[in-house]
């Protein structure tokens, strides 16, 4: 039998490694928790930024679609036969159009300066294209079928950050 001394001796250190590899061990899973609770409030704050945009591109949708429902013509109304509306979706057109109507928060219950609703990176827009009217459906009183407007409404807004872009679009039967 071996004496109790050379045991202890080869066994001194052991508890440093097995200590160094757990703290180890430890370390690595804090990191990933940490890096996965960052990435998780990133995307919840994207996904609230996205959220806000397509609300008040909702809202300046539907100021769109009241103001095509009083024939609007000038600031902001285009004809497609004549004057046809930019493209939507680069966004120079939204930039530097001169026909653009901004969002009116009058038209609805919410502000954009609202604590609810915090300022956008920029002020939501619309615009209006009237389509060729028709003349399908309707009476025939007079022997004349009433003429139908239709508008296409298109709407754009970003969220307060700025990286969140909703573009909507809606069509209108007067």
């Amino acid at each position: 039998m071996k004496p109790l001394n050379s045991i202890t001796r080869r066994q001194n250190g052991s508890a440093l490694i097995v200590g160094v590899i757990f703290l180890l061990v430890m370390t690595m899973l804090g990191l990933t928790a940490m890096q996965t609770t960052t990435l998780e409030e990133r995307m919840a704050g994207n996904m609230r930024d996205r959220g806000l945009a397509f609300q008040a591109a909702e809202m300046a949708l539907r100021a769109g679609d009241a103001d095509a429902l009083t024939s609007p013509t000038g600031y902001g109304a285009f004809d497609y036969l004549g004057n046809p509306a930019p493209d939507e979706t680069t966004d120079a057109n939204w930039q530097s159009a001169p026909n653009l109507r901004p969002w009116n928060p009058g038209l609805t219950t919410l502000s954009s300066s609202s604590a609810a609703f915090p300022k956008f990176s920029e002020e939501p827009k619309y615009w209006i294209e009237k389509r060729p009217n028709r003349t399908e459906g309707g009476s025939l009183e007079g022997g004349v079928a009433p003429p139908i407007e239709v508008y296409d409404i298109t709407a754009r807004s970003t969220g307060a950050s700025g990286t969140a872009t909703v573009i909507l679009r809606s069509t209108v039967v007067n």
